[in-house]
Parts: C-alpha cells; structure tokens; sequence
C-alpha cells in the first residue's frame, strides 16, 4: 500500500505527468463541446432550441460524462503543479491553481447540472413528457449548465493558462524561442480570425497552441530545471 501512494506522489511530481494532463484537458473539453448539444438558454429563445437537446439524446449524456472527466483531470493538474520548485510561493502559481480549480467546480457543477435535462429529454424521446413541458422544466438547468460552461469552465481555463504560459517561461519550463515564437503566432491567428469575422477561429485557436506550448515543453523538458540544479548541488 505505502510503495502505491509513494508511486502516485512520483508521478504527480514529475514534469512530464503535468505534460501530459495539459495536453488532455485541451482535447477532452473540445470532444466535450462538440457532443454538447447548441441552444439559446435566453428565456425568450430556449423553447425553438430545445428540440437539439433532445436530438442529441445519449450524445448529450456523453458530454456530460466528458465534462466530469476533464473537471478531474484539471484538479490533478493542480496537485502536479503544486508539486512544482517554487510553486507555492508563486503569486502567479497561486492565480494558476484558482483559475484551474475555478474551472473545474465550473464544469463539474454544469455536467451535474445537465443530467436532469438529458432525462427530461428522454423522457420526451419515449413519450411520457411532451416537448413543451420538458422544455418549461429545463429551462433553467440548461442555462445555469451552459452559462457555468462558458464563464466559469473556459473562463477559468483560459485565465489559468495564460498566466500558466509566463509562468512556464520565467521559471525556464518554455525555451525562449518557443514561448515568442507562439506569442507571435497566436497574435496572428488573433488578427486573422477577428478581421475575417471568425470568432471561433480567433479565441478557440489560441487556448490550443498555447497549452501544446508549455504541454510539449514539459514533456520534452522531463523534469523542472530547478530539479536539475538541485540535483547538481
């Protein structure tokens, strides 16, 4: 039992389990999203969007799962980078681990959250509730759920990351070259996507090359640089 958990407490220290996490988290939440079924949680505008809701029927349900999923892997995030020289007296460390906690409580809570509307829903697919009355009853989980999505879940990711991409190039984590070198393409592929009207190519883009920055680098890298000095000293 005591060489398991001392097994476990290695790998949440080593750089490349941090690596790892940070690759997946980006990947999970996007085959999340794209299972997530579209709708306006605006009052005015739900009752014509819920028919996608049950549409998507177990797709939904997937999602939700998915979503669970990444909120746990972004709290074993937060216990690697914990683990990291320096990280709990890093002011940035400590905006890092709110921001990632923060998004983990925000897809966590949405997923629990659009369980009931993934029910009320099947209910309408086998006929015992009709589209209007489980509409009437999702109305409001499905907004609460889609809103802590949005604000909370990629909010907090995207806080998290940014801060998590200087932080990363201070403590020597990032080479240089690749933390300015994706500093210049993400300014770009900004500029593009806003002056060709798309949005989704401008803010979805960025979060990606930006996690695959600090994600490989720590794979690469293997262990903290500060590991290495130790080491030598």
């Amino acid at each position: 039992m005591s060489s398991d958990i001392e097994h476990r407490r290695n790998l949440l220290d080593s750089a490349r389990t941090a690596g790892t996490l940070l690759l997946l988290i980006p990947v999970s939440t996007v085959i999340a999203l794209i299972y997530f079924p579209g709708y306006d949680a605006r009052p005015e505008y739900f009752a014509p969007y819920y028919s996608n809701i049950v549409e998507a029927g177990n797709g939904y349900l997937v999602s939700l799962m998915l979503l669970l999923g990444v909120a746990v892997l972004l709290l074993v995030l937060v216990l690697a980078l914990r683990r990291a020289p320096g990280a709990k007296d890093s002011g940035g460390m400590l905006v890092v681990t709110a921001g990632l906690t923060a998004s983990a409580i925000g897809f966590g809570l949405a997923a629990l959250l659009g369980i009931p509307v993934w029910l009320w829903g099947r209910q309408v697919t086998d006929g015992s509730l009709t589209m209007s009355e489980a509409a009437s009853k999702s109305e409001a989980w499905a907004s609460a759920s889609q809103t802590l999505i949005l604000l909370v879940g990629l909010g907090g990711l995207g806080l998290a990351l940014t801060v998590l991409g200087f932080v990363a190039y201070r403590s020597g984590w990032t080479p240089p070259v690749v933390f300015w070198t994706t500093i210049v393409v993400v300014a770009g592929v900004v500029i593009v996507g806003f002056a060709m009207t798309l949005f989704w190519f401008a803010l979805g883009i960025p979060p990606i090359l930006w996690t695959l920055m600090i994600g490989l680098s720590l794979l690469v890298l293997g262990t903290y640089p500060s590991d290495e000095s130790d080491a030598t000293s």
